[in-house]
């Protein structure tokens, strides 16, 4: 029996990586431009007949149809695998054996590949060697044993992993850019899921003109002290998983039990993680069952409920696969200083484990000094242009939890039709003490536009077992409000801001409050309410959002966005996002509406990706375009950035 948890070799040669990337961007395609046809193949009767004479382990009907079946639909990998399954269940192992190597190169291949192993290794007169690091091992099966946990059919984001974060954000999703929640315009630019539960907006940005710059992003790692650290959730999880090797008789199930097996078979993680939550309510199920319980909440982006479910089975057969289920959220959590050690005690009892190997490569990675170098540009429809460049360096103290940063950058603001035209040079030092009870974040910067200087910094702590964010500060907002008006005028503000995340039935939610005291004299306040969804109706990768915001001003400035009469929106809209250890690549798109004030009909599409060219050197990029309503008139705003990163 197989479970998951990530497997893939991050020390692999750069020439292999082209194919590994165009293997990754296909089925995201086809997740995004063929739900309906996946969804006809799901529903397909004669295949569901099929799958549930599998269920009723009438298993001589299932693999008789099932092989007349695939003669006409050579393409369906579940139908191939229900019938390999029944095949071996049957004894004929020969059989079984040639529809597993048909599925080599599909979503089903990592299963396919243990299957294959143990099924082989039952012929051989005697015991084998332990598998290599990147195949998990597996028991011989037994006829009666339970059909195994079916892989994500395509690799995952994170962050942290465990969606990986792709259980996975996220692992890939740290340092990659993102437009900010609270856009520039009336709807907020859609964010990938591991960037969602917390406010990825950083300080002084909620609702301003996006700013494409690190200086101000949450592509950083150690956000500006008025931005929440990016939460890295997962997406959905690549892996593979070794049942202990005394494998025991299938244990007796209820009705209940046996059906989070099959929603498991059929990849339905939302519905396993859900209907597996009320199940742990009314009893206990086997070791195996509740672990199939965290993985798919895990992947689903449910973190608190899953490592729960996890830490209570550290202690028995699947204590290794718990552990890594652990270590996997923390790194999604962006603590890859806690992953590590649990990691690094996996291999310890299993050398060739394959997610707890894969999991040291990538904390490591993580934990390493780097260097960022990020180029940007901006636009909008009221003839604002921004150029910006950010050399960011940032590092561990050793491979412990606090993390230091310095960075430097320019920003260069040009109006055409006012002909005015400024610039602004940031030195910033950050330092993030993660050792500290409330985790706090530590600001300090100065800037020089030639004629004015200004000292500005904040600090931002995390408050109970939820980690609410409060954020206390003084800022640039010459730099902020992306206008070269509010740099010429040298403008701060003082800025309080409070964010807190709640986990409920229907997925993560949200809530931001900003309040900015302007040195002009206005006062700006902003919020947002953002419900990231944990229903998956078109596939692990496409994640539903849908929120509101608002944004309200003491009076109208021409120097930076003020409305009148305030602005209230209400928006929706999908992110797609897929990842491995070497790329990750999301696109966005959301919808909106006006609730009250400025606000109209909006809309916001956003893309970006991040590849590990080398082992030490990554390039990435984002895209994010916009149009709404401002000050009466249409508004547009795009922008684009470019970003190099090196390891040291």
């Amino acid at each position: 029996m197989t479970k998951t948890t990530p497997t893939s070799d991050t020390s692999s040669q750069p020439r292999g990586r082209a194919s590994r990337l165009a293997r990754m961007l296909s089925p995201l395609a086809l997740s995004l431009l063929l739900p309906a046809g996946a969804a006809l193949a799901q529903n397909d009767p004669a295949v569901g007949a099929i799958l549930e004479l599998h269920r009723q382990a009438q298993y001589e009907a299932a693999a008789s149809r099932g092989l007349n079946e695939l003669l006409v639909k050579p393409w369906n990998h579940q139908l191939r695998f229900v019938v390999a399954d029944s095949l071996q269940r049957l004894g004929r192992t020969e059989e079984a054996i040639a529809q597993l190597e048909a599925l080599e190169g599909t979503p089903y291949a990592d299963t396919a590949r243990t299957r294959l192993q143990a099924l082989r290794a039952s012929r051989r007169p005697a015991p084998q060697a332990a598998t290599s690091a990147s195949m998990p091992q597996a028991a011989a099966p037994l006829p009666a044993a339970p059909l195994p946990q079916m892989p994500q059919p395509a690799a995952q984001t994170s962050p942290s992993s465990a969606y990986q974060p792709t259980p996975q954000v996220a692992q890939a999703y740290q340092n990659m850019p993102r437009p900010p929640v609270a856009p520039v315009a009336p709807a907020a630019p859609a964010v990938p899921e591991a960037a969602q539960g917390s406010a990825t907006a950083p300080r002084g940005k909620a609702m301003l003109p996006y700013v494409p710059s690190p200086l101000i992003s949450q592509s950083q790692y150690i956000s500006p002290t008025g931005a929440a650290v990016v939460d890295r959730r997962p997406s959905a999880p690549k892996a593979t998983e070794a049942k202990p090797e005394a494998a025991a008789p299938e244990p007796a199930r209820s009705a209940a039990a046996k059906a989070i097996v099959d929603l498991n078979l059929e990849e339905k993680y939302y519905e396993v993680g859900t209907e597996g939550l009320a199940l742990l309510a009314t009893e206990k199920p086997d070791d195996e069952v509740r672990l199939m319980i965290a993985n798919a909440l895990a992947w689903t982006g449910r973190l608190k409920e899953a490592q729960g479910i996890y830490q209570s089975l550290t202690g028995g057969a699947y204590a290794n696969d718990a552990k890594i289920g652990i270590a996997n959220i923390n790194r999604w959590r962006g603590r890859d200083d806690l992953a590590l050690p649990m990691y690094k005690e996996v291999l310890a009892a299993d050398a060739s484990n394959a997610g707890a190997n894969e999991g040291v490569a990538l904390a490591m990675r993580e934990l390493r000094p780097r260097t960022t170098l990020n180029v940007g540009s901006y636009e909008d429809s009221s003839d604002i242009r921004r150029k910006s460049g950010t050399l960011t360096h940032r590092w561990h103290d050793g491979k412990g939890p606090n993390v230091y940063e310095v960075e430097v950058a320019r920003f260069k603001d040009r109006q055409i039709s006012s002909n005015l035209d400024e610039h602004e040079n940031v030195f910033t030092g950050r330092y993030q003490a993660n050792n500290l009870q409330l985790k706090p974040t530590f600001e300090i910067g100065m800037s020089n536009n030639g004629a004015d200087r200004g000292l500005y910094g904040g600090v931002s702590v995390k408050v109970g077992e939820n980690e609410d964010i409060l954020e206390v500060s003084k800022v640039n907002w010459g730099v902020l409000a992306t206008n070269p008006l509010a740099i010429n005028t040298n403008l701060s503000a003082t800025h309080i801001g409070l964010q807190a995340t709640r986990a409920s039935s229907l997925g993560n939610v949200t809530g931001r409050l900003d309040r900015y005291n302007i040195s002009d004299g206005n006062n700006i306040t902003t919020g947002s309410l953002r419900l990231a969804s944990n229903w998956r109706p078109l596939g692990n990768h496409v994640k539903p959002f849908a929120g509101m915001e608002f944004r309200e001003a003491k009076f109208f400035s021409p120097a930076y966005w003020s409305p009148n009469e305030g602005f209230g929106t209400v928006y929706g809209g999908l992110t797609a996002e897929w990842d491995s250890p070497d790329a990750t690549f999301y696109a966005s798109g959301q919808v909106g509406e006006r609730l009250y004030g400025e606000a109209g009909q909006s809309w916001s599409a956003s893309m970006g990706g991040k590849y590990w060219i080398a082992t030490d050197m990554s390039a990435g990029f984002s895209l994010w375009s916009m149009a709404s309503r401002r000050n009466g008139a249409p508004y547009r705003a795009k922008s684009a950035n470019v970003i190099v990163e090196k390891l040291w």
